[in-house]
């Protein structure tokens, strides 16, 4: 039973936890440290995070090839309730950004849980593990927004609602050890040297830099967007209609579409679709938007994984690709959304649709 619960269990609440303790303190960062320094300086606390993540997936992949994934897993969880309890004991502009910076460096965590679980599974079962594993990290951190919104709400202090929310966001990293002995497999990995990335695999990494660009815009922009064509009202539930969306997409249509062969021309209508709806109709375009999107990433993921471990790499490797191919998604995905926006709302969501159309493109993949 590759695909029973037991299975599935420690990698989801390992990546609950995680994604929980990473948005707990979301909220509050840009306006703490907005306070006193520049619009720019928050910028470079937050993209500090996702560029330390980038340049230490390899390291972490080699040491959980040498010491295995448990035991590195738990590292990387000890190293982010270190940064968390840096932000949470003082709110000094350094020490926050050295906080963010080993919160980065430690984020190793989804590509080791990931690369664990996947090796339980047949190859066949990939897109869907992979769905349900970004549906539930999802879910996650929309919780932990929520409740970090409703501290800053009761809170009126935001250095506060941040020291509280970065408490809480250091103890559970420390809970989600127990589930690390649990992942199963000393060590992963061990395959021979991998040949260079060939013409299939860099288009389906393409693909996934696409979806996760699509999938990060679309997160970021969905209450900017909302705002600027409806109201405020509308601009707070915008995150959950892209997180319910993405949900939709990654547990329900995700494991359908390596059976689906007209999966890429349906989704590119439903990105039209989709763009048209937006404008009219923001919170029902956002969501379609999701749906698309979050069928597109697991699928594009997992074909990326299966061509590069074609070639020779193992398990980790492979992962790690995925990973800073993740993070160079996430990246682009706002940059060029907001960007679009300054320009105009029609810009905007004609960006999100393109960036979700180049994981559909069509492409001779042989």
């Amino acid at each position: 039973m590759s695909g029973s619960p037991t299975r599935f269990a420690p990698a989801a609440a390992i990546l609950a936890t995680e994604g929980l303790s990473y948005a707990l303190v979301l909220p509050h960062l840009p306006v703490v440290v907005g306070e006193s320094a520049s619009w720019w300086a928050v910028g470079v606390l937050l993209a500090g995070y996702s560029v330390c993540q980038y340049l230490a997936l390899g390291p972490i992949s080699r040491a959980a090839r040498r010491f295995g994934v448990p035991i590195v897993t738990s590292a990387c969880l000890l190293g982010t309730s270190v940064g968390m309890v840096m932000t949470a004991v003082s709110t000094n502009y350094w020490i926050l950004l050295g906080g963010r910076v080993i919160d980065g460096l430690s984020a190793g965590t989804v590509v080791l849980v990931t690369a664990a679980h996947l090796r339980m599974l047949s190859t066949g079962k990939w897109t869907k593990a992979l769905g349900r594993l970004a549906a539930v990290r999802g879910a996650s951190i929309l919780t932990g927004i929520i409740v970090a919104s409703a501290v800053g709400l009761r809170v009126s202090d935001p250095r506060t609602a941040l020291q509280t929310t970065a408490w809480v966001g250091a103890v559970l990293p420390l809970i989600a050890i127990v589930f690390a002995a649990r992942l199963g497999g000393a060590r992963l990995g061990g395959a021979v040297d991998p040949q260079r990335m060939g013409p299939r695999t860099r288009r389906r990494m393409f693909r996934h830099i696409g979806a996760q660009s699509a999938q990060s815009a679309l997160l970021v922009i969905a209450p900017a967007l909302a705002l600027v064509l409806a109201t405020q009202t509308v601009s707070f539930l915008a995150p959950a209609a892209a997180i319910v969306g993405l949900g939709l997409g990654q547990l329900v249509l995700a494991p359908r579409t390596d059976q689906w062969e007209h999966w890429r021309t349906l989704g590119a209508f439903g990105l039209l679709i989709a763009s048209f709806t937006a404008l009219a109709a923001p919170l029902v375009g956002i969501a379609m938007f999701g749906v698309v999107v979050g069928a597109s990433a697991p699928t594009a993921q997992s074909r990326l994984l299966q061509s590069r471990i074609n070639e020779g790499s193992d398990d980790l490797e492979a992962n790690a690709l995925a990973g800073k191919s993740a993070i160079v998604g996430q990246i682009i995905g706002p940059i060029t959304s907001f960007g679009a926006l300054s320009i105009s709302p029609t810009a905007a969501v004609v960006t999100v649709g393109a960036l979700g159309g180049t994981a559909l493109v069509r492409t001779r993949d042989h």
